[in-house]
C-alpha cells in the first residue's frame, strides 16, 4: 500500500514537472515569437528604406544622366521681346531668314548644310534666351522669319522650305555639337567673299569663301534721301543734334583687312559697323559708299554680318558631301577646329 502511494506520489509529480515544463516552453516560446516578430519588423523597416534609398539613387542618376544629354537646353518655348513663342518655330523662322538667298536649299544634297546652320542658330538662341536678350542688338541680332515675309519671299516655295525648316529644327535640337557650350555662333546668307574674326565673339574665324562671289546677290545698292537717313537716326537716338552739313554725317570710317566696316562715326556718334546696318538696313558691313545730290547710295558685297558662317559656303560644301560636323568645323573654332 505504502510502495502504491508512492508511486502515486512520483507520478503526481512527474506530471506537475511535466506541465511546468509545457509552461516555461510555451513561455520561451512566446518570447522567442516576441523577439522573432520585433526582428522581423525591423529587418521589414530596414529593408524598406533601403528600398527606398535605392530608389531615390536610381531616380537622381536618371535625372543626372537626362540633364548631363540634354544640358543647356531643350526648353519648349522661348521668351522674344516679353511674349513666348515655340522654340522649333523660332528657329525654323531664323533659318528660313537666313538661307533666303541661298540656292537649291530643297535639294537634298543641301541637307547637311542647312543643319549646320540651324545648330548655329540654336545655340545662339539659347545664348541670348539664358541672358534675356532675344532678339539681340548688332552682331548678336537674330531675325526671325513671319509666316507673312516668308510667303512674300519665296512665293509657291513658301510651304516646301518651311517644312523643310521645321524638320531642320528638330535635328538641330537634337545635335550634340558644341552641347555643352554656351556660345553665340553667328550666321550670314553670304559672305563678302571673305570672312572676318569678331573680337567680341572668340569662335569666329578670318576665312576665304571666294565662290560666295558667284551667288547672283552678291552684290546690292541701296539709297536713302539724306532727310530719311537723318529721320531713321532720330527714331533711334532722339535726342541727337544733327549738323546741317550733310557731306560730313558719315565720318572716321575704320575697316578690317577685308575692307569690312569695323566702326564708323555718324553725326557725331560712333558705333560698329553692325549696328550702323542693322540700323540702317544696309545688307552688309561690307560697303562703300557715295553722298550726291541729297542722296546717299550705298554700295554692298556680300548679305549679313560677314563673319561666323556664311549659309551659301554651307551649302557648297554640303554639295561636296561634307557632314554637317565638318561644316561647323571649318567656320568655327574648339572641338571641330
Amino acid at each position: 500500500m505504502q510502495d502504491k502511494f508512492r508511486e502515486i506520489s512520483f507520478l503526481s509529480v512527474k506530471k506537475q514537472q511535466n506541465a511546468e515544463r509545457k509552461v516555461i516552453f510555451a513561455m520561451n516560446n512566446a518570447h522567442i515569437m516576441k523577439i522573432k516578430r520585433i526582428i522581423n519588423s525591423k529587418l521589414l523597416i530596414a529593408l524598406s528604406i533601403l528600398v527606398i534609398i535605392i530608389t531615390v539613387i536610381v531616380a537622381l542618376c536618371n535625372i543626372f544622366a537626362d540633364n548631363k544629354d540634354n544640358s543647356l537646353v531643350q526648353k519648349e518655348y522661348i521668351t522674344v521681346n516679353g511674349e513666348q513663342h515655340p522654340f522649333k518655330e523660332y528657329l525654323a523662322g531664323c533659318i528660313m531668314y537666313s538661307m533666303r538667298f541661298v540656292n537649291d536649299i530643297t535639294k537634298n544634297e543641301s541637307l547637311e548644310g542647312i543643319k549646320a546652320v540651324g545648330v548655329c542658330l540654336k545655340k545662339s538662341i539659347e545664348y541670348l534666351d539664358k541672358r534675356n536678350a532675344l532678339p539681340g542688338v548688332g552682331i548678336y541680332a537674330l531675325h526671325c522669319m513671319t509666316i507673312k515675309e516668308g510667303e512674300e519671299f519665296y512665293g509657291e516655295e513658301y510651304k516646301a522650305v518651311y517644312e523643310l525648316c521645321l524638320d531642320v529644327s528638330d535635328l538641330a535640337l537634337n545635335s550634340d555639337i558644341y552641347k555643352d557650350e554656351d556660345i553665340f555662333l553667328p550666321v550670314c546668307s553670304v559672305s563678302s567673299g571673305a570672312l572676318s574674326h569678331c573680337e567680341a565673339i572668340p569662335h569666329t574665324k578670318a576665312l576665304y569663301c571666294p565662290k560666295d562671289k558667284e551667288n547672283p546677290w552678291y552684290k546690292g545698292s541701296m539709297q536713302l534721301i539724306d532727310t530719311g537717313f537723318a529721320e531713321i537716326l532720330l527714331r533711334r537716338y532722339d535726342d541727337l543734334i544733327i549738323s546741317p552739313e550733310r557731306e560730313r554725317w558719315i565720318s572716321d570710317i575704320s575697316r578690317d583687312e577685308n575692307g569690312m566696316v569695323t566702326d564708323i562715326t555718324v553725326c557725331g556718334l560712333t558705333m560698329s559697323g553692325f549696328e550702323f546696318c542693322r540700323i540702317m538696313g544696309i545688307k552688309s558691313p561690307c560697303f562703300t559708299y557715295t553722298y550726291s545730290g541729297d542722296i546717299f547710295t550705298f554700295e554692298t558685297k556680300g548679305i549679313g554680318n560677314n563673319t561666323g558662317l556664311s549659309c551659301n559656303t554651307a551649302v557648297l560644301l554640303s554639295k561636296k558631301g561634307e557632314s554637317c560636323e565638318g561644316i561647323v568645323g571649318v567656320f568655327f573654332g574648339g572641338i571641330f577646329a
